[in-house]
């Protein structure tokens, strides 16, 4: 990917703040609205921890993540990226902790009050937080005049 678009997707990532992650439960698809978080390399997002996509993952880690420009106008300016990856439940109580404060800045101190971090912690916790490391990315930007028909490498910004 060069610099220009590898620049452009960085930051469309790191704007926003819905996803649409995919995983496969008992050999089906299944689906799921987020709102996410950048960090270190990463994106991560809180759930349930047994809600369908949060068991699908102890069994196969591989997601796909879709983030798109919500408001986007048909037909003029389409613009998304398709990230290929894998999930892992967030267990160290440092980087739970750091996540927390990255979302803090970017959805207020409401993030802190709804988040107690001894609880998202103990292995009996009914929602916690999960990180998607991304490994492949496809790019669709009417702005820029791309549409990506094949994934490439992808390494999300730290």
């Amino acid at each position: 990917m060069d610099k220009e678009l590898l620049i452009f997707t960085q930051n469309f990532i790191q704007e926003r703040f819905m996803a649409v992650i995919a995983c496969v439960s008992n050999g089906s698809p299944r689906s799921f609205t987020c709102w996410y978080q950048p960090y270190n390399g990463s994106l991560y997002w809180k759930s349930r921890t047994e809600s369908i996509h949060s068991k699908a993952f102890r069994d196969n880690a591989e997601a796909s993540v879709c983030i798109y420009d919500h408001g986007a106008q048909y037909p003029d300016d389409k613009n998304g990226v398709q990230i290929l990856g894998t999930v892992r439940k967030v267990t160290d109580r440092i980087e739970m902790e750091l996540v927390l404060q990255a979302l803090s800045k970017k959805f207020g101190d409401k993030v802190l009050d709804k988040n107690d971090l001894d609880e998202l912690c103990d292995q009996n916790t009914k929602s916690t937080f999960y990180a998607f490391t991304p490994q492949k990315l496809k790019l669709v930007s009417k702005k820029l005049n791309v549409h990506m028909d094949e994934y490439e490498d992808f390494v999300l910004k730290q």
